[in-house]
């Protein structure tokens, strides 16, 4: 209810290659994932490769950090 969606997604799915997400949907996890994690995403790393998985955001996460 509420026209918003939910996703259950383990480390091994592939967002970017199986179009887990829209272009819209990947522009509201960069937001939130500043938000949640206090970080700026340098826009050089907004890459398909670098949001492809849990693993790879969870790893883009801790290179943010660490600026």
């Amino acid at each position: 209810p509420g026209g918003s969606k939910r996703w259950i997604v383990i480390k091994e799915d592939r967002l970017v290659e199986d179009s887990v997400l829209t272009s819209f949907e990947y522009v509201h996890l960069i937001v939130l994932l500043e938000k949640k994690f206090s970080i700026r995403i340098p826009l050089e790393k907004i890459i398909p490769e670098r949001l492809n998985s849990v693993v790879e955001i969870g790893k883009l996460i801790e290179e943010c950090r660490e600026r």
